[in-house]
């Protein structure tokens, strides 16, 4: 089972240069917070490390430049650049669609993988039943009801290109009817089968419960899709920025699902998502102290404001609490 971490360096002068080239002839979603470093990249290795020693391999997903620490000649580690595995006409990128959409060209990438954001931090072990049981990967399908909205912001339409897509392919009655326990499974708990229950008058797929952590992916899933959606695919990749007409990665997690390709667990229990804030940063350090949750995302977005900074340090002095020592992944003279 391998790993794949994306990450950008937004201090590259030559990406910079190149991104606000291609923005000036663009629209989308350009957010600072899309790019934005916390510094905290060798906390996610410390962290692997540490605690999920058992992984065959790392691909680290890069524009082509990488930290200075980060020691490259690590047996496990994989540096895999853009223009690696993407198809050239989708190059060069600054969105995440395109990156994460093309994860099965890597070369070498096992068939079973876990992708990561480089904000998703280990904070206690893991084992691989945590990922995959049987060759299928963990993950529940927990059905939402959700109403589209004018204001729902570009997010929003992407989920429902998402949702648009799955319904050209799969028919919820048929579905429920055949696979019932796909959909209510005592694995997700009590909460998440009575609020699935709003989902269910709905004629289509209305949503699913996004679990915005470490997600578990057969390579063979990307490729079906692909076969199957490969316009869509293609339309949203040669966007170079966000945009509101895209599908994610998100697509291939729901079609996975909904082929029947996962193995029923409760994704939420050990796992957490919290926006980093002046609001929520104890909560972050508590999080780090206690260890109560295996997986944690301390998401960058607008909530930062003017506070990036302070918020930057108090982190990083927070993860180096958590984990003091360098890992294996680190020169030893940086």
């Amino acid at each position: 089972m391998d790993f794949v971490v994306t990450w950008v360096d937004e201090n590259d002068p030559v990406w910079q240069k190149e991104r606000q080239s291609y923005w000036n002839n663009h629209y989308g979603d350009n957010s600072v917070c899309r790019f934005r470093d916390w510094n905290l990249l060798r906390f996610w290795f410390r962290g692997v490390e540490k605690y999920a020693p058992w992984v065959r391999k790392i691909h680290f997903v890069t524009y082509g430049h990488y930290p200075q620490w980060l020691n490259v000649n690590h047996p496990k580690l994989s540096i895999v650049k853009h223009s690696d595995y993407i198809p050239s006409e989708f190059l060069p990128t600054f969105s995440s669609h395109p990156i994460e959409l093309n994860l099965h060209r890597i070369n070498a990438l096992s068939e079973e993988f876990v992708f990561f954001n480089d904000d998703f931090y280990l904070l206690d072990s893991v084992v691989p039943e945590d990922f995959f049981v049987e060759s299928l990967p963990c993950d529940s399908c927990n059905m939402t009801f959700n109403i589209p909205l004018s204001d729902m912001g570009i997010m929003g339409c992407i989920e429902q290109n998402n949702l648009m897509a799955i319904n050209r392919h799969f028919r919820k009655s048929d579905l429920l009817r055949r696979h019932w326990r796909w959909f209510f499974n005592w694995h997700y708990g009590l909460y998440r089968n009575v609020y699935a229950l709003y989902a269910l008058p709905a004629p289509v797929f209305s949503g699913f419960y996004w679990t915005h952590s470490a997600q578990s992916f057969l390579k063979s899933s990307f490729f079906d899709v692909w076969e199957k959606e490969g316009d869509f695919l293609r339309s949203t990749c040669m966007h170079r920025f966000r945009d509101a007409a895209d599908v994610n990665q998100y697509l291939i997690r729901y079609w996975q699902m909904l082929s029947g390709h996962f193995c029923q667990r409760n994704m939420l229990n050990k796992r957490q998502l919290i926006d980093v804030s002046e609001k929520t940063i104890s909560t972050i350090e508590t999080l780090l102290y206690t260890r109560e949750k295996s997986i944690v995302c301390i998401n960058d977005s607008v909530k930062v404001g003017n506070s990036f900074f302070p918020l930057q340090v108090r982190l990083h002095q927070a993860f180096q609490k958590a984990f003091p020592r360098p890992s294996f992944f680190e020169n030893d003279d940086i």
